[in-house]
């Protein structure tokens, strides 16, 4: 089972991607999954989607590698209490089928105590057109400049609770993920009949 990671933000070096890379290390110290796909937009920018138009060039590999994907993880940061436009605009992207009925995992960053937002709306508008099944769970990662930066450092007691509850929601995610897979086996879903969600 594959796993595609995203990391939300447009600025190079960002805390999402430190929190993205650090979520990969931990699913695969997990060993619950057998490869993974990391999008970062600072280094993938996605152009602004057009109806009608067709993935640029340079985006095509890394919008095949992602569709291939079991399961996903997004990391996004909370911007002026909203996801980026980059991160919104990346789910325009895969609305042929390529998220339908898999599993994602929202990771939501921000540099305060806040972070609720991005989770809301997510779970509000990414999912109709792109049928992710979003987890029940989530995790919100707050003051994230002073957390998650060294794997083997002794931690707080509130950063040991927020790693605890990572390698809980990746377990989680496995198993949705083994689940879904076994529903897409029996090829019995029509993503056709209704391309668009109510």
């Amino acid at each position: 089972m594959k796993v595609g990671i995203l990391a939300g933000s447009t600025r190079a070096k960002s805390q999402s991607r430190k929190v993205a890379d650090y979520v990969k290390e931990r699913a695969t110290a997990q060993g619950r999954f057998e490869g993974y796909e990391l999008v970062d937009l600072a280094d993938s920018p996605v152009a602004i989607w057009k109806e009608g138009e067709h993935l640029t060039p340079n985006w095509e590999a890394t919008h095949a590698a992602f569709s291939s994907c079991d399961a996903f993880i997004f990391v996004v940061p909370e911007w002026d209490g909203m996801v980026p436009g980059a991160a919104k605009n990346f789910f325009h992207m895969f609305t042929s089928g390529e998220l339908a009925h898999k599993p994602g995992l929202i990771v939501s960053i921000s540099a305060g105590v806040n972070g609720a937002y991005p989770v809301q709306e997510l779970r509000m508008s990414s999912y109709k057109n792109t049928r992710i099944c979003y987890l029940p769970e989530h995790i919100i990662v707050r003051n994230v400049n002073s957390v998650l930066n060294h794997v083997d450092a002794c931690p707080t007691d509130s950063e040991s609770e927020l790693r605890d509850r990572i390698d809980y929601c990746l377990h989680l995610l496995s198993l949705y993920g083994e689940s879904l897979q076994s529903l897409h086996a029996r090829g019995e879903i029509d993503l056709q009949a209704y391309p668009y969600g109510m």
